[in-house]
């Protein structure tokens, strides 16, 4: 057996941060199913950078309120300070460690309604796909199909792209980068999908975000983050949206609940926490929405959490 590279650090989570309720989420979404090695405070998941895979292996120490996450980085060759940097900063923006939410927990303990929500899931911080391009791919999978069938086809394309490393006789893969896919073509990714129409918008994206810096994702003024996603065929306004909260960690917007069946689930969330039987209409949830400012994200996120 190939001895693997390892290496030993510290990550400082921005309190309250509580990785048993983020891994509670990780285990009850659906896309991420069979990823990952999920354990009582520890987590192991595979993730590709520049081409190679690293596993990450996660153990929380401390407490809630003054927390500290334990990580070893395991590769098949040495990793160079920059390669660990870069999967520092992948495992805190997945896991969402640097949110402060002092001042969304200020205004939902405040809430009367929502505040029974702060206090079941405090500590909480988003858990985003792990990869913007991941979670863009997922938005062109699973339109229109069962959850089941889409992840089917995630991964289909995981096993065909992606890397792998055997970790004490568990294989973990990693969802590809943009260039792993890049020198296939729509004809090769429809043998996959099944579906000539997703093969097409999911080559668009493999164009786009091969082209794209992420630093322009995570931190471009809003409307032109979501102007360059909508301008990738195949990605609508229900899916830019969904790229920019879930895999960006874009909250100030939570979307228009006029116009996609997708959002129902979070008009369940807020009746039944706001108005137990009796359906809000969407200016009302609307209303709600705003008094939570930029954290209107961390609002909706909490809503859907609490339901599922």
């Amino acid at each position: 057996m190939t001895r693997l590279h390892s290496i030993k650090g510290q990550l400082n989570p921005a309190a309250p941060f509580d990785l048993e309720k983020s891994l509670d989420f990780i285990g009850a979404f659906p896309p991420m199913n069979g990823e990952q090695n999920l354990a009582t405070r520890a987590l192991t998941k595979a993730v590709s950078i520049r081409g190679r895979v690293i596993v990450f292996q996660l153990g929380f120490g401390g407490t809630v309120d003054a927390p500290r996450l334990d990580y070893t980085l395991l590769a098949q060759d040495d990793l160079d300070s920059s390669l660990v940097c870069a999967a520092e900063d992948r495992i805190r923006f997945f896991l969402s460690l640097d949110d402060d939410l002092h001042a969304f927990y200020e205004t939902g303990l405040s809430d009367a309604a929502f505040a029974p929500v702060v206090q079941r899931l405090y500590g909480l911080h988003q858990v985003k796909f792990l990869t913007p391009f991941e979670i863009a791919c997922w938005s062109v999978i699973n339109r229109r199909t069962s959850p089941t069938l889409a992840k089917r086809v995630k991964d289909a394309l995981i096993k065909e792209f992606g890397g792998a490393l055997d970790v004490n006789g568990t294989l973990y893969r990693a969802f590809p980068e943009p260039a792993q896919m890049a020198t296939t073509s729509p004809d090769e990714l429809c043998v996959l999908i099944k579906n000539d129409q997703k093969a097409e918008y999911l080559w668009a994206v493999v164009r786009a975000f091969s082209q794209v810096d992420e630093t322009f994702l995570r931190t471009g003024e809003y409307a032109k983050v979501r102007e360059w996603l909508l301008d990738i065929k195949g990605i609508g306004d229900w899916s830019a949206h969904f790229i920019m909260l879930r895999g960006l960690g874009r909250m100030e917007v939570v979307p228009s609940l006029r116009n996609s069946a997708y959002e129902e689930r979070l008009v369940e969330a807020v009746t039944r926490v706001y108005a137990p039987g009796k359906p809000l209409s969407p200016d009302s949830i609307e209303q709600l929405a705003r008094r939570y400012g930029e954290m209107q994200g961390y609002w909706a996120y909490y809503l859907r959490a609490a339901a599922d």
